[in-house]
């Protein structure tokens, strides 16, 4: 079995067994943690945000992701369910944590689009890259 498709069934599996109990949703605390755990870790930190709504802490929670997205190699990936999610938001998480975003309206949509965001969390991305070109009449590009 490919290493891809041995995350994305263990990653399936442990989305179906998330639950919502449609009541508000305190979304730092939770980035404090990971943030918290990314930092001390030496392997590349990715976190999944999933909301069907909008959190409280929403100003706080996208400063946090922004400095934890340049500080440290975590990267961000957000899925907004529904038609009450913030679209805003959800877009935010993804452009401030240097991450991809999707949106699912229907249920049928989701695994798809966990997918999709899955398998962009694994693509290799370039940091501190410096191209410089000269030009000289030996060699001329």
């Amino acid at each position: 079995m490919k290493v891809k498709q041995k995350y994305t069934e263990k990653a399936i599996s442990k989305i179906e067994l998330f639950d919502a109990d449609m009541g508000c949703t305190y979304l730092k605390d939770a980035l404090e943690h990971i943030i918290h755990l990314g930092r001390k870790s030496k392997k590349k930190t990715r976190v999944f945000i999933i909301t069907d709504g909008c959190p409280f802490d929403k100003e706080e929670c996208l400063h946090l992701i922004e400095k934890s997205a340049n500080e440290f190699d975590i990267k961000y990936f957000s899925l907004g369910i529904g038609n009450e999610c913030d679209e805003g938001l959800v877009r935010e998480i993804a452009e401030k944590g240097y991450g991809k975003f999707e949106f699912s309206k229907k249920e049928v949509d989701i695994v798809e689009k966990v997918i999709f965001l899955f398998e962009s969390s694994m693509q290799i991305y370039l940091s501190d890259f410096k191209l410089t070109i000269q030009k000289t009449p030996q060699n001329f590009y």
